[in-house]
């Protein structure tokens, strides 16, 4: 019987066995193990062949106040670069291997984001240096594994507007009847007749994300063309519900475009407001 750590440490060593540089494995040894401290971790790690990452679970976080139900995984994974020829090399790398920089820098960029064991996602806490001497880096990464409601990209129209690498919530606003009530000469009470639903809001949050500027722009502009344009068309949202007879209503930047800090890409926050319209 597999488990949710189970199924996430399977998913998570398939992710960076899968990482190539030049059509070749990045790493000459990926090895799982309850991670019980950062000591252990690095003595595993440093018996393996270089390039090398040892990875595993410490524990939960704390659970939110009042919630009821134990916190998200934390991951560890610790990368290793030795180099025989200099401590530049290590650090950088050079013909003899791969440097500790990119061993994280690669890592980074595949586990930030991913979806895993069907729903839940990785996200980055923080990353250090854990040992470093004239011919060997060791870095440390933390990971939170988030339970995620939200696992499909959500499209309008059939197009994911929001491009694909993008983190959609959807927040599906009061639905409501529209009626009128009348009553009869004689007798008691009153009567509805109903006339359909009333327009309701459907919003989109997140953050839009693209390798560039002009990636993230380029959403930008289709986002406001569709809007300019007033189509109206289905739409999917982020857990396979669908709605009909959607149309763009509004669409709001939250705060300034930033890029990550640990893979590089363009973020943007927004909300994007979607009217359903009566039926």
């Amino acid at each position: 019987m597999t488990t949710e750590l189970a199924d996430i440490e399977s998913a998570v060593g398939s992710l960076l066995e899968a990482i190539e540089v030049d059509a070749s494995p990045l790493f000459s040894s990926v090895l799982a193990m309850a991670v019980v401290d950062r000591k252990s971790a690095v003595a595993a790690a440093l018996d393996l062949q270089t390039p090398a990452v040892v990875f595993g679970f410490d524990g939960r976080e704390k659970s939110a106040a009042g919630s009821g139900f134990p916190g998200n995984p934390r991951l560890l994974v610790y990368v290793v670069a030795s180099n025989l020829r200099s401590a530049d090399g290590a650090r950088i790398g050079d013909v003899d291997g791969v440097g500790a920089f990119e061993l994280m820098h690669e890592t980074a960029v595949v586990l930030d984001g991913a979806v895993v064991a069907g729903d839940r996602r990785i996200v980055s806490i923080d990353d250090r240096v854990v040992l470093s001497n004239d011919r060997t880096i060791v870095f440390e990464q933390r990971w939170s594994v988030e339970t995620i409601a939200d696992v499909a990209v959500p499209t309008f129209d059939g197009v994911a507007i929001a491009g694909a690498d993008s983190v959609v919530s959807t927040q599906v606003g009061t639905l409501k009847a529209r009626s009128i009530a009348f009553g009869f000469p004689g007798i008691d009470g009153a009567f509805r007749h109903g006339l359909g639903n009333e327009t309701r809001t459907i919003r989109w949050v997140g953050q839009l994300r693209a390798d560039t500027h002009d990636g993230v722009g380029a959403i930008e502009i289709g986002v406001a063309e569709l809007m300019g344009r007033g189509s109206v068309a289905v739409m999917n949202d982020s857990v396979g519900r669908t709605f009909e007879r959607c149309a763009i209503d509004s669409f709001n930047r939250r705060g300034e475009r930033y890029v990550h800090p640990l893979t590089g890409q363009v973020a943007q926050n927004f909300e994007l407001d979607f009217v359903q319209l009566a039926g």
